[in-house]
């Protein structure tokens, strides 16, 4: 049964994770529990393309993006806010199978200090703050890398990748 693999990347200063729809990912018979694994990826496989959509969105419209625009930079990051806490919703309401047990709680990290710094960015763009704003890409920078490290726990067999 093919799911949507999930794979990070980094562009700053908007910076965002993408996860690739069309992508396959695979679990595998005999290592540890495959029906319980494909449950989990099924259920964080849209959450996952949602948070997509909206970093896309945000990237192009926030600073260093192609189309900057503070106003519309708000309400993309509001809606990506919106996305990665429906991916963290999505990641507790299914067992974590054991093999995975790790990297879900580092990627659970990873988006809660992601979506500090969003909203913290958020509250430099409403108050015109430089320093608010900064502080925020800062946080997002540093829960990117969390979230980098922890898709590199997943196990390589479940082809959830960083």
């Amino acid at each position: 049964m093919g799911y949507n693999k999930l794979i990070a990347r980094w562009s700053t200063p908007a910076a965002f994770i993408v996860f690739c729809a069309g992508c396959t990912v695979s679990v595998h018979a005999g290592y540890g529990n495959p029906q319980a694994e494909q449950v989990y990826v099924a259920a964080i496989s849209r959450p996952m393309n949602a948070l997509t959509a909206a970093s896309s969105r945000a990237n192009q419209t926030c600073a260093g993006g192609s189309k900057p625009d503070p106003a519309r930079c708000y309400s993309n990051t509001k809606i990506e806010i919106e996305a990665a806490r429906a991916l963290q919703r999505a990641m507790r309401s299914v067992p974590t199978p054991p093999r995975f047990a790790k990297a879900n709680r580092d990627l659970l990290q990873g988006l809660d200090l992601f979506i500090k710094g969003l909203t913290k960015r958020n509250e430099g763009i409403a108050a015109h703050s430089a320093s608010e704003y900064t502080t925020g890409s800062n946080l997002i920078t540093k829960g990117l890398a969390l979230q980098r490290a922890a898709l590199a726990e997943y196990p390589a067999d479940a082809h959830i990748a960083a």
